[in-house]
């Protein structure tokens, strides 16, 4: 049988859940997630698509478009505001910052051209973690709990040495918003 079935009338609100709500609902209906096969990872398409956009406008100076452009990789002006507050990866602890990501919490392509450098649209993170932030496969609640989706085999967060203890410390009021945003839209898994 094709999906979705032709006769499948779907009402509107289909169209306000976000695509982790979804898969929340369907895990928790008994559908289990399917593992996306190799060469289906995210792409650096859209951030590519996004950042040609900022080096073709002309109503922003020539520093502040090398500015957001070096925000999208942590470099420069968002590192430095990043590292204004956060010192250190959260779940490892390392912070040496040569071997530290300045990880948006936020994707950058998502972001208005503030967002893109605020210092509290960023998290330090180990490479490795950076991975698991940046795909959904962990996340934080406000109040410093790790999240871990359900796509997630938590024999992954074991092999690398990633704590599954239950909190990484309170995040400030002003990341709030960032992470609201990476929970229902990057996140993978459920909430609670």
């Amino acid at each position: 049988m094709a999906w979705p079935p032709k006769d499948l009338q779907l009402g509107p609100w289909v169209q306000t859940i976000s695509p982790p709500a979804a898969r929340r609902i369907l895990t928790r209906l008994g559908f289990a997630p399917i593992q996306k096969r190799a060469g289906e990872e995210r792409t650096d398409e859209e951030d590519e698509a996004a950042e040609n956009e900022i080096r073709q406008r002309t109503d922003i100076g020539a520093t502040e478009r090398v500015n957001l452009i070096k925000a999208r990789r942590g470099q420069g002006v968002f590192r430095h505001n990043l590292e204004r507050f956060e010192k250190r990866c959260r779940i490892t602890g390392l912070s040496d910052r040569m071997h530290l990501r300045a990880s948006h919490i936020k994707p950058w392509r998502a972001c208005a051209d503030r967002e893109k450098l605020d210092g509290n649209n960023g998290l330090p993170l180990s490479p490795h973690v950076d991975h698991l932030f940046d795909r959904g496969y962990i996340s934080f609640s406000d109040s410093g709990d790790l999240l871990i989706a359900d796509a997630l085999n938590e024999r992954v967060l074991k092999n690398w040495g990633i704590p599954l203890r239950p909190n990484f410390g309170a995040f400030r009021t002003e990341q709030f918003s960032y992470l609201d945003y990476h929970r229902r839209h990057v996140f993978l898994g459920r909430e609670d």
